[in-house]
């Protein structure tokens, strides 16, 4: 998925590149990234989706990873502690499509808390949502790694905790069982260490609440 596409993606490759001969890399939507392990297109993916309903396939966990919030710096300020129903009744949520892999647990977590954010503008992007939000046009809910996706564009931005109760997003590789013998391992092992390595202490500079809030492989 684009998140750790753009995140994970160079480390994850070089490595990659000492393990087999030749190597295809894309990234996509996650609905996308499952029909192509089903229908055999691709190896292995790095997805969002839980896949919980199909069968023969392996799951490694990489990352969960908590959602949160992102509000332009004058609203934080009038609000420390953001409740989201306020929020969601004086400002605009500039929300992800909830076709999307991550804008579909978000409706349903606010649906759940009874929170009504009426649609105004919908974004398939990270950048794009981190933008809008960014000129003071509205906020947002995102996870740790679309903000590192587009921390390119956090001037003017507050990232904070999401109000409880809280809710996360799982990342896993998946391949087919019983194929790429142990690959599929080391493969899912190298994401959690670039993960580690690479994406935990940058995102802990941005936001030193996020310390202890990621959890790395099955840990």
């Amino acid at each position: 998925i684009d998140s750790s596409a753009s995140t994970v993606a160079l480390s994850l490759t070089r490595a990659l590149l000492r393990e087999v001969a030749r190597l295809s890399f894309s990234s996509g939507l996650a609905h996308d990234q499952a029909e192509g392990l089903l229908t055999r297109n691709v190896d292995l993916i790095i997805s969002s989706d839980v896949m919980d309903d199909v069968d023969g396939i392996d799951r490694y966990p990489i990352l969960t990873e908590p959602f949160l919030l992102l509000l332009p710096d004058k609203l934080a300020a009038q609000m420390p502690k953001p409740d989201l129903k306020a929020l969601a009744a004086s400002y605009p949520l500039i929300r992800f499509s909830a076709r999307s892999m991550i804008g579909a647990p978000i409706e349903r977590h606010l649906r759940r808390l009874g929170v009504k954010a009426p649609p105004l503008l919908e974004v398939d992007a990270s950048d794009a949502l981190l933008a809008i939000v960014a000129e003071g046009l509205g906020w947002g809910i995102a996870t740790p790694l679309c903000v590192l996706q587009a921390r390119s564009r956090l001037d003017g931005i507050s990232v904070l905790p999401f109000p409880a109760p809280h809710f996360v997003r799982h990342l896993h590789l998946f391949s087919r069982t019983d194929e790429l013998g142990a690959l599929p391992g080391r493969i899912a092992q190298l994401a959690c260490d670039i993960f580690q390595r690479d994406c935990v202490p940058d995102l802990i500079r941005l936001a030193p609440w996020l310390r202890g809030q990621m959890v790395i492989g099955a840990a």
